[in-house]
């Protein structure tokens, strides 16, 4: 069973969505609310995909950090169309982002998508 970690955010970026199609397609989701919860999670579990909030300077700082400990597939998702934060999400080590709202369809074929390029690579995720 795939792991997704999901980090929820103060800014109310609703994930909900791609969190319920993910779980419809039998991913184990596991939430947590703060940056060095999410830390501590990954060493934990070994998620397969970490699906983050993007948009705020702490969000990068996330995305970097998860960077130094996985390569594991990492998708961020804004609230709104802010290209430069979209580009530091993606300069920090974001695989993808997703503008809301996010589609149920889209949001489980990006992840499989995601997946399937991580799997192929043979990577074992951890550093």
């Amino acid at each position: 069973m795939d792991i997704a970690l999901v980090v929820e955010s103060e800014q109310k970026v609703s994930m909900e969505i791609m969190v319920v199609a993910l779980a419809n397609e039998g991913f184990h989701i596991v939430r947590v609310k703060e940056n060095a919860s999410a830390l501590r999670h990954i060493h934990e579990l070994s998620p397969d995909i970490l699906i983050i909030p993007g948009g705020l300077p702490e969000h990068v700082q996330l995305c970097t950090e998860i960077r130094k400990i996985t390569d594991a597939p990492v998708v961020t998702i804004f609230k709104s169309a802010d290209e430069m934060a979209q580009v530091s999400m993606l300069e920090a080590g974001a695989d993808i982002y997703l503008e809301e709202p996010v589609g149920k369809l889209e949001s489980v074929a990006r992840a499989h998508a995601l997946l399937r390029r991580y799997r192929k690579s043979g990577a074992d995720g951890f550093y």
